[in-house]
């Protein structure tokens, strides 16, 4: 383990550098929590969500262009999965210019994906003067495969990379952006291939590589920050990622995926749902 900062005496990590196996575990957890959305009328459009819980309602917060009224969406299911139930209980997004949204899941919904990220596992605010190790994972679009009757099935795809601090901000963006709202996130060209995601091999450049996925079908994905917690008694690190921020955009000519920190998806389920608010306080901020 390396380039690791410890950042509490009860022992969690955030960490730059992962070893294989280090970065395999944090892909699983994230993929787990991740699904991944279709038009039903247009299997080519998807977006991707992540799935958390908040008291006793369940949602998938996204960028709000991905759920918006013009789209009759599905949850693609997983290979081995049960296909889930099409009928949202609620989809609300913000439409006064922040990109995000939210679907709110029936309990048959809830039934077939059961696997949602936890309250304390979400971050509302981060230090964007400093570069962060973060993985992001979603679902692009050349990612799907045909199952044996025919039906879409995702595979989805994990990388790791870095925050780029504010100061190193792109300028002349139509929207310009705001700290404490936007987060820029470097998406490299090519990576080293694990079965659980694709990683930036710093002090690996020997291994082989493969071109990282368009991101057409990411927007709405998770970007987690890297985050390890060390069991007491064996000393042994299992991650503990944390959601930061939703992805909403992509910047070819510098490969860079621009997002929404999670704070602003959480207000807008809070405006939503005022019955909530209480599990919305002591969020923890880094």
């Amino acid at each position: 383990m390396t380039n690791e900062k410890k950042t509490d005496p009860r022992g969690t990590y955030e960490k730059f550098d992962l070893s294989d196996l280090e970065f395999q575990a944090a892909c699983s957890q994230v993929q787990q929590w991740t699904r991944d959305l279709r038009d039903q009328d247009d299997p080519r459009l998807n977006g991707s969500s992540v799935a958390i819980r908040v008291g006793a309602r369940h949602f998938l917060v996204t960028a709000g262009h991905v759920i918006s009224s013009s789209h009759e969406l599905e949850i693609v299911r997983r290979e081995g999965e049960n296909p889930v139930p099409h009928q949202f209980r609620n989809r609300f997004w913000d439409d006064s210019g922040k990109d995000v949204g939210a679907l709110e899941l029936s309990d048959e919904q809830v039934a077939t994906i059961r696997h949602f990220a936890p309250e304390e596992s979400i971050i509302t605010a981060l230090d964007q003067s400093k570069e962060w190790g973060v993985i992001v994972s979603g679902f692009p679009s050349e990612r799907h495969v045909t199952d044996e009757y025919g039906g879409l099935v995702s595979l989805g795809a994990s990388c790791y990379s870095l925050t780029l601090p504010a100061d190193e901000w792109p300028s002349g963006l139509e929207r310009l952006p705001v700290v404490g709202y936007d987060v820029f996130v470097r998406y490299p060209q090519s990576a080293v291939a694990y079965p659980n995601g694709l990683d930036v091999p710093r002090p690996r450049e020997e291994l082989e590589r493969v071109k990282t996925p368009q991101p057409h079908g990411l927007s709405g994905c998770g970007i987690w920050l890297i985050h390890f917690c060390e069991k007491r008694k064996t000393k042994i690190l299992f991650p503990s990622m944390k959601l930061i921020a939703v992805q909403t955009h992509y910047l070819p000519g510098i490969r860079l995926l621009r997002g929404v920190l999670i704070g602003h998806c959480l207000d807008l389920i809070r405006r939503t749902y005022p019955d909530i608010e209480a599990h919305f306080a002591g969020k923890r901020r880094t």
